[in-house]
């Protein structure tokens, strides 16, 4: 599922017969000439439009040694074009009333805006140039990297983050999903304005790219718009192999680390479905409830037990197959080893026996929940019809309630033998140095 990490709890009733939260006859789509995908969803019940430009140029479509230019090219989109000097692409937002954010992931990277609907013409000029017309000059490629460098070095202190990127390097053997999102401090140093060039110059084409616009527009205007501001946007081949295959392991995998925090972590990893498996994305979701969260098997298990602090679960559908991870925060002085067999433990039995349907119904309303209450803004519409976009079709997002409202406790039961086996697990622990 796409979602950011929320761990607020929606106290609303989902009434589970709902399946029209994006009608599909809603959803506008036109291809340019250039192969520039467009998707325009009319919402007038605020004055308010986003646009939402996404781009496969995630981190999967880097090498070792180049690591780390999808993240500088997140940044650079901000700094300047040949009509806009450093500071004025923002500035320019700013004076609309809002502001421009972005994000990357390994498969994507996404520019946004949410502005007032009198304005978004004029924003959408914003990102067209931003896009298109991207300086990269040295001295900012320059400034970027210190600005990241300093971004690695707050977020070394999440231990959820931390443990989730060591599963992946310990997960992915040959493919590109275990190169850090965000990349590393010596990766950031090593990074040559050519290399950021040339990936931009490879990957922001129009035939890599979709565009949502959700919000108070006329289909009409916003195809008119997007043609004049975007239509001469040159496309180039695209073209790549596609990364190897990667195999679970055939036997578990462990590996021990030593960190300056004073607790344990312990983090379980699996390799997870990929977009393409419908039914077993929708089954692994309903898993993050099930397994983790406030009143999860595995959180119930270990917190309440008192051998753990908190339980993370956490599963993104990607384009390939990903990986599922649970992350247990122990006590200081904790045992790893004995929380890890209990962990085990749990899923053996949860992959013979099905799970009970009152907790299955209470995942359904958690996890449907979260998918209804993203798509209460404009921007949460936008952001989760790129989302699919990006790893398969916009389509995934119109059928997502419905199937996960369809996943059945046997389904559950056989995603947990299939992917959650613990024979294929990997695991890292993080110990006091």
């Amino acid at each position: 599922m796409y979602r950011a990490a929320v761990w607020c709890w929606l106290f609303l009733v989902v009434t589970m017969a709902r399946a029209d939260s994006l009608p599909a006859e809603s959803v506008k789509l036109r291809t340019l000439a250039n192969g520039l995908r467009v998707l325009v969803r009319e919402a007038h019940e605020a004055p308010l439009v986003t646009i939402d430009l996404w781009v496969r140029a995630g981190s999967s479509r880097e090498t070792a040694e180049t690591n780390g230019v999808a993240h500088f090219m997140e940044h650079l989109l901000f700094r300047g074009t040949a009509k806009r000097g450093r500071g004025e692409v923002d500035r320019d937002i700013e004076e609309l009333g809002a502001t421009l954010n972005a994000t990357t992931s390994r498969d994507w990277m996404h520019l946004y805006t949410t502005v007032a609907s009198r304005y978004w013409q004029d924003a959408l000029d914003v990102i067209a140039d931003a896009v298109q017309n991207s300086a990269l000059r040295p001295e900012d490629v320059e400034r970027e990297q210190m600005i990241i460098l300093d971004e690695l070095a707050r977020a070394a202190d999440d231990p959820v983050r931390d443990a989730n990127q060591r599963l992946a390097e310990l997960l992915f053997q040959r493919h590109p999903y275990r190169l850090p999102v965000a990349a590393t401090r010596d990766s950031i140093i090593r990074i040559q304005r050519e290399q950021v060039v040339e990936f931009y110059r490879k990957h922001y084409v129009p035939n890599n790219a979709s565009l949502v616009i959700v919000g108070d527009v006329t289909e009409a205007e916003a195809f008119a718009a997007v043609e004049r501001l975007f239509g001469k946007w040159q496309k180039r081949d695209t073209t790549e192999p596609e990364p190897q295959t990667e195999p679970p392991p055939d036997s578990p995998r462990h590996a021990q680390f030593k960190v300056r925090r004073a607790f344990p972590v312990l983090g379980i990893g699996f390799m997870a479905p990929s977009v393409k498996e419908v039914k077993e994305v929708c089954a692994c979701d309903l898993l993050l409830a099930l397994l983790g969260r406030r009143d999860g098997l595995l959180t119930r298990l270990l917190v309440g037990q008192g051998v753990a602090t908190r339980v993370t679960t956490e599963f993104l559908t990607q384009r390939y197959p990903g990986i599922f991870s649970i992350v247990v925060e122990l006590p200081e002085g904790g045992n790893p080893q004995q929380v890890e067999a209990m962990v085990v433990g749990a899923l053996q039995q949860l992959a013979k026996t099905p799970v009970a349907e009152a907790d299955l119904a209470r995942a359904k309303r958690e996890i449907v929940g979260e998918y209804l209450f993203g798509l209460e803004t404009t921007e949460g519409q936008a952001s989760t019809l790129g989302f699919y976009e990006m790893i398969d079709t916009y389509q995934f997002a119109l059928d997502y309630e419905k199937n996960v409202l369809a996943v059945t406790p046997e389904d559950i039961r056989r995603a947990v033998e299939k992917y959650l086996n613990p024979d294929r697990r990997v695991v890292v622990t993080l110990v006091k140095e």
